[in-house]
């Protein structure tokens, strides 16, 4: 009696070392890093979001470049040269000088407008590219933190499953001794635990690698992160608005989308561009120059010339190349329209997948939470029967393998289901700081109160 009692014991120790080690992830050190922390220290740390950040600078400056075609070009120029003249036999040296300055102002350019527009969508689409490698980054980051903390949530269980396991080992042993047991209960724990250090081990580099490729994310240490909390935060949550509000998010506000059309825009100026190359251009003109010795016949001679009027040029012929050159930017335009048609289907069934998970994580995490509930109940039921005689050690052992399954289970399905918010949000177009908010709540109450408001 005594023995069944001891295991019974045991059996409400391991179930409540699962529920402390849970509430004890949930408080864990106030210190702990976030995941709007760890972007922070990632999106000045990554190169592609460098890199991005570099061409979106670069593209600024191509107004300014394309401003200045409309501002005075003054040019000064000036030569001097050694002169070695035969004039009727009679050689004779003398040197010679120039000096011009020449200001040209544009009158008029026919593609003028359409450089200016180009300019601008090019800006426009290098600010959407750097947007869009920023939530790429974010992406990546949140897939190895719920990693990490999955990988940490396991490391729990399986030690508190452990030290259950050898405590029921330790009772088989000793109610076998006292002839009141089995060799089967012995042998069978001591199955369970060699099966439960092997997974502690996996675990742990499972956790040791997944923290290193944070710390290559961030580029800093990082020891420890914001664990998730102990309960589900329905009553915050606003119900999931329809499919189509979703998409017509994504046609708006998505990065990627939106560098297509000034893609698209850039692309239709520079077939305004082509065609104004067979144009006429006019330009004012106004030039000073000042030569000496300059005239064959009067080496000695100094003049002065200056010259006020306007210039107008029309290539007329230019071989083909002008016809080429905008069948060449009508061809690009059509290829950048179809490639927004492609990325905008991709977009939509990926964002409609992920729409579809997150409906499910829902569901899903009612029913594990449901299950978890279940497995608490029936191992106190497995250790009711064996305090009675109706059950084994081995079917208490059984009992508790499932309860700390059905732990593992739920932290597996609700770090999915934030992970599914996570990129749904981004697909829907949401900045990083919105997408972070919308699983903020899901964390524990160590982390910033900001973003425990969400909207939609």
């Amino acid at each position: 009696m005594s023995t069944m009692l001891t295991g019974l014991r045991h059996g409400r120790l391991f179930f409540m070392g699962l529920c402390l080690l849970w509430n004890v992830s949930a408080n864990a050190d106030e210190r702990g890093f976030f995941l709007r922390e760890l972007y922070q220290m990632a999106v000045q740390h990554d190169p592609s979001v460098k890199a991005a950040r570099s061409v979106e600078a670069a593209a600024v400056e191509r107004l300014p470049q394309v401003m200045a075609q409309v501002f005075p070009q003054v040019v000064l120029s000036a030569e001097r040269h050694a002169n070695q003249l035969t004039r009727s036999a009679v050689p004779l040296d003398y040197n010679s000088a120039n000096r011009t300055l020449q200001v040209r102002q544009p009158l008029y350019r026919a593609g003028f407008q359409a450089t200016v527009d180009q300019a601008l969508r090019t800006q426009e689409e290098a600010g959407a590219f750097r947007e869009q490698a920023e939530r790429d980054l974010l992406g990546r980051l949140g897939a190895v933190l719920f990693e990490h903390l999955l990988a940490i949530q396991q490391k729990d269980f399986v030690n508190a499953l452990m030290s259950a396991t050898s405590l029921q080992l330790h009772a088989a042993e000793r109610a076998f001794k006292a002839g009141s047991g089995v060799r089967t209960d012995i042998d069978e724990a001591k199955s369970r635990l060699d099966t439960a250090k092997v997974q502690e081990l996996q675990i742990r580099l499972q956790i040791e690698s997944s923290r290193r490729q944070l710390e290559r994310l961030t580029g800093q240490s990082v020891p420890k992160v914001v664990p998730l909390s102990d309960d589900d935060p329905w009553v915050r949550i606003s119900a999931l608005p329809e499919l189509d509000i979703w998409l017509a998010d994504a046609e708006l506000l998505h990065p990627q989308l939106r560098a297509l059309r000034a893609r698209i825009e850039s692309a239709r100026n520079e077939v305004l561009k082509a065609e104004a190359v067979g144009k006429p251009t006019l330009d004012a003109v106004a030039r000073v120059t000042r030569s000496q010795g300059e005239n064959t016949f009067n080496p000695g001679g100094n003049f002065s010339n200056q010259q006020l009027g306007v210039q107008f040029n029309w290539p007329i012929y230019q071989g083909g190349g002008h016809a080429a050159a905008v069948r060449e930017a009508l061809a690009k335009l059509e290829e950048a329209n179809h490639r927004l048609l492609a990325t905008r289907d991709d977009l939509a069934l990926r964002l409609e997948n992920q729409y579809r998970a997150v409906q499910e994580g829902r569901l899903r995490i009612d029913a594990l939470r449901q299950a978890q509930r279940s497995a608490s109940q029936a191992l106190l039921s497995s250790q009711r029967s064996f305090e009675a005689g109706g059950r084994t050690r081995l079917d208490v052992m059984n009992a508790q393998q499932v309860l700390a399954q059905s732990h593992r289970d739920l932290t597996q399905g609700r770090l999915s289901y934030l992970s599914a918010e996570l990129q749904l949000a981004l697909l829907a177009g949401f900045d990083s700081e919105q997408a972070i908010a919308r699983i903020g709540m899901w964390f524990s109450k160590n982390a910033p109160e900001q973003l425990l408001n969400t909207s939609r």
